[in-house]
């Protein structure tokens, strides 16, 4: 960061493992988007990415009541979870978070003029709430075609 001056900005897709029992919501396998920004603090905020996060929920679930949700991760100063509601009930469909000195430090930038912002999304999450399947573990491709 440092010896190139620009700044960083990283996109990756792809499958995640997690330890934990399935259910309607959740898969020990799925797929997950993240994206990683990394910039002088001047020009990179958190509400920046906020903006960015509430203008894709309504591009892909255009109408749906939204609600942000203060939360905490090791790897973050400050984060959020964005909730969808859906039958009167609410579905964790984004994460997003300011990092800890330490992982900026280890990005290669100096956390007293750099910050890092990141955000993650269960792919699987958004196609339930988009095309209405209840329990994910039954969701193939042909359900959602």
């Amino acid at each position: 960061m440092e010896g190139a001056g620009a700044p960083l900005r990283l996109w990756a897709a792809g499958k995640a493992y997690r330890m934990g029992r399935p259910d309607a919501l959740h898969l020990e396998a799925f797929h997950q988007s993240e994206a990683l920004w990394l910039d002088h603090r001047e020009r990179l905020d958190a509400w920046q990415i906020t903006g960015t996060v509430l203008k894709a929920v309504d591009r892909l679930l255009p109408g749906r009541a939204v609600k942000i949700v203060p939360t905490e991760y090791p790897m973050c100063r400050q984060a959020w979870e964005l909730e969808v509601e859906r039958d009167g009930a609410w579905s964790e469909v984004i994460a997003w978070g300011e990092f800890v000195d330490p992982i900026v430090t280890h990005l290669g930038a100096d956390p007293k003029t750099h910050t890092a912002l990141g955000f993650g999304c269960g792919l699987e999450r958004i196609a339930m709430l988009r095309y209405g399947i209840d329990d994910i573990r039954r969701a193939d491709v042909e359900s959602v075609a």
